[in-house]
């Protein structure tokens, strides 16, 4: 894959969680189980910070908090998710320094639904000195199948000395400059979303030097689970699950990305897989009673799934003429939202695409549709041709004993599963062919894979959960001579049944994925699978899924990463690598 964050990273993998038990039903001769049902869970909190706060004598202040809760039921309608209502618990402490004056604030019983919750929590502090305070927020879900799910969040809140003529504002002040809510910002991925911040020195007499220090942390990663967990169902998370992603972003003085300004709000996407927290600083220097404004742009990458947050942290400090030390902080979340409508104001920006259910299951074929020009609307087909399976080196059967599928707007899944007698030691081998080209139904249009990359999963994932994303070059045929790029990635994953009811994961010894040399498609071949440890004797089948996404630009996101060879990534969901 290529040069975007897991974050959202890349298609999507919602695996299974440790051990589940599959119960077999009656069955007709000849006739093979359907896929197991089973519903996935993911929750992220992402948390924005107040702005400088004078309180010498205690208070309380909100802080804005953005909770994204998903429900995957897998096939549609078994109804194995817990029905709402849903409600969460949350709780945040203020840590300071100095110590000794540390606060914290609750919201019980929250009502949320699936997808996006803004919420706000009102934090109160002790009497006390100026002091920085890192503030810890915990989200509890307590859900109707006895399964908790638990998901943390930090930010700060600075608690500063009072201007000397005006003890209700800061001696030096960091605030958002901009509407109430717009510290968590819901953007579609690929677009950038900038922050626009002033700088006040409040002092009448006294100049102030220092740095402001900007970075980038991701929220999006596994949730804790504790309690009962239900047969069939599992915890995921949206990104990366051990490293996050930490989205681009940029930081200068205004009117550097001001409208005329000469800056450049199109930030490059640099490697999703930097797992070092980035930052970047600049020098404030300001006259007594003066301000400056600075900006922050941030942007997640296009193939960022739905709820992939990035928390940008903002610190002042330094000191004025008379030395004493003075500082200030600030936090705004970006949030990937693929129901916003995207702004393609970048010539890469683009627009996820939609992925509607297939018409005929036993040949799944997905149309995805995107708009990376005004008067050029392509559509293409991304045809499953192939899904085999092979034991010991002996084919199992070309076509799925079974098979089911789920589609979001933003994502597809599709399951196939092998009911058979197999050995517990044997080796499997997986083949997988994808084709895309033009829909039937769209505009005319010429398409050619032109490249393609793949690497596996983070720490704990590189044989079970590998991917790849191949680059379609699209050409208009209509005229103008327009072209577009799409950008469609395919996530395996392989798990066995055994006779006691454990799903087992495959790791496979070798992966590779190829494109066709007619750029028609590409094929992915996944050798030496094998079972992991169990207590089971024999299989009773093995599942295979295949996770789809797709993002349409008008310039590759990642075209230059592809140029020097470099292989990334960029992953929508992954699943706990062990019970």
């Amino acid at each position: 894959m290529i040069d975007r964050k897991r974050c959202g990273l890349t298609l999507v993998c919602l695996l299974m969680l440790g051990s589940l038990v599959w119960t077999a039903g009656p069955t007709e001769a000849c006739v093979a189980p359907p896929p197991e049902p089973f519903c996935t869970k993911a929750l992220t909190l992402a948390m924005a910070g107040p702005p400088t706060l004078v309180l010498p004598g205690g208070g309380s202040f909100n802080v804005p908090l953005v909770l994204v809760f998903k429900l995957l039921d897998f096939p549609p309608g078994t109804g194995i998710c817990p029905l709402p209502p849903y409600s969460v618990d949350i709780h945040v402490d203020a840590i300071c320094q100095p110590t000794g004056a540390d606060g914290s604030g609750d919201l019980l019983g929250q009502s949320i639904s699936t997808g996006f919750n803004l919420l706000d929590v009102s934090v109160t502090v002790p009497a006390g000195p100026p002091r920085i305070c890192e503030l810890r927020a915990t989200a509890t879900l307590t859900l109707g199948d006895g399964m908790v799910l638990t998901e943390t969040a930090e930010s700060s809140a600075c608690l500063v000395e009072a201007a000397p003529d005006d003890p209700a504002e800061p001696r030096i002040e960091l605030e958002m400059i901009g509407l109430a809510g717009e510290e968590i910002a819901r953007i579609h991925p690929g677009d950038p979303v900038t922050r626009t911040y002033r700088i006040t020195n409040h002092d009448p007499d006294e100049s102030f030097t220092g740095n402001l220090t900007v970075n980038s942390v991701s929220e999006s990663r596994m949730p804790g689970m504790s309690g009962p967990a239900p047969e069939g169902t599992a915890v995921v998370s949206i990104s990366d699950p051990v490293q996050g992603d930490n989205f681009p972003f940029a930081v200068a003085e205004a009117p550097a990305f001001l409208l005329g300004g000469g800056g450049d709000l199109c930030i490059p996407l640099t490697d999703p897989h930097e797992v070092d927290i980035q930052e970047q600083s600049l020098e404030i220097v300001l006259g007594p009673n003066s301000a400056t404004v600075i900006q922050v742009v941030s942007r997640p990458w296009g193939m960022c799934a739905d709820g992939s947050c990035g928390r940008h942290d903002l610190l002042l400090s330094g000191d004025f003429s008379d030395k004493d030390p003075g500082f200030g902080c600030s936090t705004f979340v970006t949030a990937a939202d693929t129901s916003v409508t995207p702004a393609r104001e970048c010539d890469e920006s683009g627009e996820v695409g939609e992925i509607p259910m297939p018409g005929n299951p036993n040949l799944p074929k997905l149309t995805l549709t995107g708009s990376p020009f005004d008067t050029f609307q392509p559509e293409l087909d991304i045809e499953v041709a192939q899904i085999a399976l092979r034991e010991n080196g002996l084919v199992v059967g070309e076509v799925p004993s079974s098979f089911s599928e789920r589609f979001e707007d933003e994502h597809g899944r599709i399951q196939s599963q092998w009911a058979g007698d197999y050995q517990t030691e044997s080796f499997f081998d997986v083949f997988v062919d994808i084709t895309v080209g033009p829909s039937a139904g769209g505009p005319p249009i010429d398409t050619e894979v032109v490249s393609l990359s793949m690497t596996g999963a983070p720490t704990g994932f590189e044989r079970t959960a590998p991917y790849a994303m191949g680059l379609t070059e699209i050409t208009d045929l209509s005229g103008g001579g327009l072209k577009a790029f799409a950008e469609v990635t395919a996530q395996l994953s392989a798990i066995g049944i055994d006779d006691l009811g454990n799903r087992r994961r495959l790791q496979f010894q070798n992966i590779q994925f190829t494109k066709f040399p007619d750029g028609t498609g590409l094929r992915g071949v996944l050798t030496g699978g094998l079972l992991e440890a169990g207590e089971g004797n024999d299989l009773l089948a093995v599942e295979l899924s295949m996770d789809l996404r797709g993002f349409l630009s008008p310039e590759p996101q990642g075209g230059l990463i592809f140029e020097d060879g470099f292989e990334s990534g960029n992953v929508t969901r992954w699943s706990l690598s062990s019970p």
